[in-house]
């Protein structure tokens, strides 16, 4: 994981796609992603969030995806202080960046592409409680 001159987490794929990064969600995101909430193609294959997607229901969303973003970001960071090695992989209980950008080579200007979560869930299937959700605080990155 990188860090930009905000001190704001992404990674990046240089070697392969130079064009693309990853990082923590934005509020300005909300346009793009309650217009593909929207689109049939999308909400049609989708089996939680609200038909029609609002604004209220985005700026709802943000607040949750927002502070787990901060959450997992203060976790690393508090992996890689307690280790001493940066860059180290440790666990962690979710990743702090989820937006996936195209960003253009020659102005630096990034655009909203998608989004991708990577957490540790429970494993809903298995009846067990205790089962279910026993390893969820040594989970993955």
């Amino acid at each position: 994981m990188e860090f930009d001159s905000n001190n704001s987490p992404f990674i990046s794929f240089q070697s392969t796609h130079p064009n693309f990064i990853i990082t923590p969600p934005r509020f300005s995101d909300g346009e793009t992603s309650i217009a593909a909430m929207n689109h049939p193609a999308v909400y049609m294959n989708l089996n939680g969030p609200p038909f029609p997607y609002t604004q209220q229901n985005w700026e709802e969303w943000f607040q949750i995806i927002d502070k787990e973003s901060n959450a997992a970001l203060a976790e690393w960071k508090e992996t890689q202080s307690a280790n001493g090695k940066e860059g180290e992989r440790k666990w962690m209980s979710a990743a702090p960046v989820s937006t996936i950008r195209e960003v253009d080579v020659q102005t630096g200007e990034e655009r909203f592409v998608g989004n991708i979560s990577i957490r540790r869930r429970g494993f809903l299937t298995v009846k067990d409680l205790e089962e279910r959700y026993v390893n969820l605080s040594s989970s993955f990155f």
